[in-house]
């Protein structure tokens, strides 16, 4: 805590001045909210309120709040903050991904959240992130043929992150089985974890889940669940 208590003494968040650094603190934050210490996860969360209060036209200290909110599983709180972003940058791409996921995904809003995907595709149509997340509520919305479409736009982006690869690979062998097409699937999930195995770039949670797609893949007696938990990116 001694870092941010230094932090917190070179920040001037009085009067009418705006903070040069509010960036760098609202990272640190968020760094800090990754913690598995309860209490150092409420010193973030405490931190970003009262930098939001008093700087409230500042994007970056409500995108911090919201990502630290997300982390200690407050998710309307979360939500709340997000949608203070894009009040202040309506095209926020990274928060109009992250909202779309939350509401859609975490909260079951699928409409919104379909809706949000489509206005940051809008703005940005190649976006990897923004199209895993739409594809992955659009299978969600059973639309499973549409989702497939969307999920290979992703995995086929250039320049694409390689755990935003593996992810839309693995999004993709869910869609491909909800579509009766198992060769597919196989396929889409081979290719996910040779990525994964490049790079370490999924999750634990995410690894258990190719292992059952592979079990559904090889056994058409295995029924698929589009409410798998996945991950988004940020």
């Amino acid at each position: 805590m001694g870092r941010f208590d230094e932090l917190l003494k070179n920040i001037n968040l009085r009067g009418e001045h705006r903070p040069r650094d509010v960036g760098v603190l609202a990272e640190a934050a968020v760094m800090l909210a990754a913690s598995r210490d309860d209490g150092h996860r409420k010193a973030a969360v405490d931190l970003l309120k009262d930098m939001t209060a008093r700087v409230p036209d500042q994007a970056p200290a409500f995108r911090a709040l919201a990502l630290a909110l997300r982390q200690t599983g407050d998710l309307a709180a979360a939500e709340d903050a997000f949608r203070q972003v894009l009040r202040l940058e309506p095209y926020h791409r990274q928060t109009l991904n992250d909202l779309a996921w939350l509401l859609g995904v975490d909260r079951g809003v699928l409409e919104e959240g379909l809706e949000l995907a489509d206005r940051g595709l809008a703005r940005y149509p190649t976006d990897p992130h923004l199209l895993d997340t739409r594809g992955v509520l659009l299978l969600r919305s059973g639309r499973a043929a549409d989702a497939r479409q969307v999920l290979e736009a992703s995995a086929r982006t250039a320049g694409a992150p390689a755990q935003t690869q593996a992810r839309a690979r693995l999004h993709l062998a869910q869609a491909c089985l909800e579509l009766a097409d198992p060769v597919a699937a196989r396929l889409w999930l081979a290719e996910a974890s040779a990525i994964d195995e490049r790079g370490d770039v999924l999750t634990p949670q995410e690894r258990q889940e190719m292992k059952r797609l592979n079990t559904v893949a090889s056994d058409p007696g295995e029924t698929p669940d589009v409410n798998a938990p996945r991950s988004s990116d940020d």
